[in-house]
C-alpha cells in the first residue's frame, strides 16, 4: 500500500499563521516569540469499481407454438450496470507552534530589509482524512492511524523580507520563507518514511509601540 499512496498522494497546498510579540534588544536587532498554526493539505485518487442490479418486469421466455404463434411469459428480469468512478479525497496535517525568531532591519527610507531566522518549537500534531491501509486498498479513516510523531518537535526557520512603513508605528512587511523540519512526520515503528518542508510567501503586519 505505500506504493500505492506514493503514486495517488499529492500535496495541494500550505498555510501557516503566526501572531507573535516582539523585543527590540538592538538597534537593528528584535527577538519575536508567540504562537503559530501550519496546516498541510493533501489528496489522493482512488478508482472504485460499483455493480448495482435492478428488477424490472420484462420478457422472460418466448414459446413458439406448432401453429406458428408465439406466446411470451412476463416476469422479474434482472440487469446488471457496472458503475467506475475516481473519487478523490482531501487530508490534511494541523500544527501548532511556538514560533522563537531573530529579526535583523536595515532601513531605506519608508522601506526597509529584514532578515529572520529561529526555530519553530511544535506543541502538538494532528492528522485529518483517509487514507488507504492495505494492498486491498481499503479505505479507513487517518486519525485511527499512529503513523505520525504527536511529541513535542523543533523545525527551523528563515526568511527574507521587505519592509513598508505605513506609519510611525505600522509597517507593512512582505517576503520569502522556508522552513525545514529534521525528523520525519512518520515515528521509527512504522515501515515508510513520510516528512514535509515548506517554503513560500510571508505577508504580514508588524505594529510598534513608542
Amino acid at each position: 500500500f505505500i506504493s500505492r499512496r506514493v503514486a495517488t498522494e499529492t500535496v495541494l497546498d500550505a498555510w501557516s499563521t503566526d501572531l507573535t510579540v516582539g523585543y527590540n534588544w538592538h538597534q537593528n536587532w528584535q527577538v519575536r516569540a508567540g504562537l503559530g498554526y501550519t496546516q498541510i493539505n493533501t489528496q489522493f485518487s482512488l478508482n472504485e469499481t460499483q455493480v448495482r442490479i435492478d428488477t424490472f418486469l420484462g420478457v422472460q421466455t418466448i414459446v413458439f407454438n406448432p401453429n406458428g404463434t408465439a406466446d411470451t411469459i412476463l416476469g422479474p428480469v434482472l440487469q446488471t450496470e457496472t458503475i467506475e468512478r475516481e473519487r478523490r479525497i482531501y487530508n490534511s496535517f494541523r500544527q501548532w507552534e511556538l514560533p522563537v525568531l531573530v529579526n535583523y532591519e536595515t532601513s531605506l527610507g519608508k522601506l526597509s530589509l529584514v532578515a529572520e531566522a529561529g526555530l519553530r518549537l511544535r506543541l502538538s500534531r494532528t492528522w485529518e482524512g483517509q487514507v488507504i491501509v492495505n494492498k486491498e486498498e481499503r479505505v479507513e479513516p487517518w486519525e485511527d492511524q499512529d503513523w505520525y510523531r504527536t511529541s513535542i518537535g523543533v523545525g527551523l526557520q528563515a526568511g527574507l523580507h521587505l519592509g513598508y512603513e505605513l506609519s510611525q508605528q505600522l509597517q507593512l512587511r512582505a517576503g520569502a520563507t522556508v522552513r525545514y523540519t529534521p525528523t520525519d512526520f512518520s515515528t521509527e515503528q512504522v515501515g515508510f518514511k513520510e516528512g514535509y518542508q515548506l517554503g513560500g510567501l510571508q505577508v504580514g503586519l508588524r505594529y510598534q509601540l513608542r
